[in-house]
């Protein structure tokens, strides 16, 4: 947990330092580097809370989790809980703090139906098959510019050797964007984020004043999602 604390507070850095809309390219190499680690696993991935000596999953997943935590909880709320475990554990002696120490300090903290995204990251290994179906756009009498994005939503449970994918509901928010760039450079290549409570399948409908370039589906790469390439789409102009 101390690798994944650390990997998490230099990703803090960055989002103080960039700001939040920037972090995508961070992050984005945080779930290619945990991806790719899992892909060659020997033996078995463990949950974060019971990992081994599995260095993509304490830095790259571990970082990952807790940025996502972090925005769920907001950042006060989580540097409120990081100090309260750091109070009730500094200078202790053996047993050392665990992994579900840490957890159950954590607990308290969580507000009604917060828990469950807090598991997923924490206590099972959770994926995500999310993708923008669709996105078109047209200009509108008021200047303005529609834009349509047809998403489809998947989230799966895997056990430790990769296998037997259960079904699992999305009740979680995700992120969804209106962008100049698919990965954006700037401050301002975003034109539009919202976190959102999305259905399986279901349209957006968003206008905005400036014309994007891009739909972006979790374009800030909180989720595990193992096939980030259909995340972005170039939207269809009329």
């Amino acid at each position: 947990m101390s690798e994944t604390m650390a990997e998490y507070s230099a990703l803090m850095v960055m989002k103080n330092r960039y700001g939040q809309e920037l972090m995508g390219r961070f992050l984005r190499k945080e779930l290619r580097d945990y991806l790719s680690g899992r892909s060659g696993e020997k033996k078995k991935e463990n949950p974060l809370l019971d990992i081994e000596f599995q260095s993509y999953a304490y830095y790259n997943k571990g970082s990952l989790a807790m940025y996502s935590v972090m925005d769920l909880l907001g950042e006060n709320k989580m540097n409120e809980f990081l100090k309260t475990f750091v109070t009730k554990y500094k200078f202790k002696e053996r047993p050392y703090p665990s992994t579900h120490d840490y957890y159950q300090t954590m607990l308290p903290f969580l507000g009604p139906g917060q828990q469950t995204l807090v598991d997923d990251q924490l206590l099972r290994i959770t994926l995500y098959k999310n993708k923008i179906e669709s996105a078109k756009g047209k200009k509108l009498p008021n200047g303005e510019f529609e834009v349509r994005i047809k998403v489809n939503l998947e989230k799966v449970y895997v056990d430790s050797l990769g296998g037997n994918e259960k079904q699992a509901p999305i009740t979680e928010g995700i992120y969804v964007a209106l962008l100049n760039e698919e990965m954006p450079k700037v401050k301002g290549d975003m034109l539009r984020l919202e976190k959102m409570n999305l259905t399986k399948n279901q349209e957006i409908i968003w206008t905005s004043g400036k014309k994007p370039k891009y739909a972006g589906l979790d374009p800030l790469h909180f989720l595990t999602d193992i096939h980030i390439e259909d995340n972005t789409k170039v939207i269809d102009w009329e």
